[in-house]
């Protein structure tokens, strides 16, 4: 039987690991629980977005059409 000695990075690794597995496992338990609730709040939260940002891309779309407007009248 070898000796095996673990360095203090060894030991730091295997406690980053475990943290990262754990965080992980619960995560995981944490989305099959509260799908319905994740889903509900990503719908409305992407729906606010386009709210916010339909009207904005609207407006420089306009503008860009009124300035190309002035100066290529000809429609270039």
């Amino acid at each position: 039987m070898g000796n095996s000695f673990l360095t203090a990075w060894d030991i730091i690794k295997r406690f980053l690991i475990g943290w990262a597995v754990t965080f992980g496992i619960l995560t995981v338990i944490s989305c099959v629980k509260y799908r319905e609730f994740i889903a509900s709040v990503l719908h409305e939260g992407v729906w606010a977005w386009i709210n916010a940002v339909l009207p904005l891309v609207l407006i420089i779309y306009v503008l860009f059409s009124l300035v190309r407007s002035v100066f290529f009248p000809s429609g270039r």
